[in-house]
């Protein structure tokens, strides 16, 4: 079997970088469904790199105006932290990055 696009580090922070600039704020639901489903599984690859560059810039679009941008937010994070928990079962968060998941609800 052929290695996956994602599992190269070149590539893959590209595709994330679009992911998360792009297609998180896509007009279609899918395409936001799809891009934080695909998000999760390449920051399965790297946890420390959702801890640190992907929360904090996912966290801050959860009180966007526009409600697509604010959807595909809250899916993202719902997904990333999911993938964590399953593919990095005895990773700790950091308190804050918690505290401000946990908030997104609030």
């Amino acid at each position: 079997m052929a290695p996956v696009v994602g599992s190269f580090r070149t590539y893959r922070y590209a595709l994330v970088e679009h992911l998360l600039d792009f297609k998180l704020k896509h007009w279609d639901k899918d395409v936001r469904e799809l891009s934080a489903r695909a998000l999760a599984k390449l920051a399965g690859r790297d946890p420390n790199w959702a801890i640190e560059i992907a929360f904090p810039a996912i966290l801050p679009l959860v009180v966007s105006p526009d409600l697509f941008v604010r959807h595909g937010a809250i899916l993202a994070i719902a997904e990333l932290a999911l993938s964590l928990a399953q593919m990095a079962p005895g990773l700790r968060l950091p308190n804050t990055l918690l505290d401000s998941i946990r908030n997104v609800v609030v």
